[in-house]
């Protein structure tokens, strides 16, 4: 019996030792400007916890306990990071992520008319100077010049 106080005791002290009252916060910003990354997926490796970045690229992970954790970072438009961070207090960092880009050759859009079926369209060039232009237009705006 007294055996199995003094397990007892030893037993809570290492459970108590393991408080995983710890956070990770920090920012996800785009490595060339500077600019926060919204929608960034942030998990831990081989663990359930998992966040997503804010519009301001700010994320938050709350009860971590203290170990070295390795942090896998994801955006769709952007290369997947894997991070070390050592988790000692509560953490604060910042990660940047570099997009990846990728040329298109051509781009075909397809529309419905309700009273026909479908209807195809095709324009063999668009120039790049209105595309590079694209944000500030509608799609529409581009295709009809």
């Amino acid at each position: 019996m007294k055996y199995c106080i003094i397990i007892t005791l030893l037993l809570s002290c290492v459970m108590y030792s393991q408080n995983c009252n710890h956070s990770l916060e920090g920012y996800v910003l785009d490595f060339h400007n500077g600019e926060p990354i919204a929608g960034a997926t942030l998990q831990i490796e081989n663990s359930q916890l998992h966040t997503i970045s804010d519009s301001n690229g700010k994320f938050i992970i709350n009860n971590l306990c203290e170990s070295s954790i390795e942090l896998i970072v994801s955006h769709i438009s952007c290369d997947q990071k894997t991070v070390e961070i050592d988790i000692k207090n509560n953490i604060q960092t910042t990660i940047y992520l570099e997009h990846h880009i990728e040329e298109l050759e051509m781009v075909a859009i397809k529309g419905n008319n309700s009273n026909n079926g479908a209807v195809s369209a095709q324009k063999e060039k668009i120039d790049k100077k209105i595309i590079d232009n694209f944000s500030s237009e509608s799609l529409g705006t581009i295709l009809k010049q």
